[in-house]
């Protein structure tokens, strides 16, 4: 979970507790030399993900490639899914602004039809 768009978008919610148990049981295995290899760092992504709303995965999946990814909430105010766009890095990065925003608003769409309203 703590590497790529939409499967880092699942720690949005989690406590710091939670995500030490996660960095623990799992050892933040490393995917490209951009990979989130330390709890600290973890904790810092995931605070600046909910800060921002999408999670910035920048190379840390495959080298040259990156995603943003987002949450889906539900009625109940949980993640229950995530959607990200992902391409080219550079692409990516160049236009971050407005891909970010769309896939926010998107998801804010999936989420309202699952009865969430935040």
């Amino acid at each position: 979970l703590h590497c790529g768009g939409a499967s880092r978008a699942f720690l949005m919610e989690m406590k710091t507790q939670e995500l030490a148990v996660y960095a623990s049981e799992t050892g933040l295995p490393s995917l490209t030399p951009k990979s989130i290899t330390s709890l600290d760092q973890l904790e810092k992504e995931v605070i600046n993900s909910i800060r921002q709303g999408f999670v910035f995965s920048d190379e840390d999946v495959t080298t040259g490639i990156a995603a943003i990814g987002v949450p889906v909430f539900d009625y109940s105010r949980k993640i229950v899914a995530a959607i990200s766009i992902s391409g080219v890095a550079q692409v990516i990065r160049d236009n971050l602004e407005v891909l970010s925003s769309e896939t926010i608003k998107t998801a804010r769409l999936i989420s309202e039809n699952m009865g969430y309203s935040g």
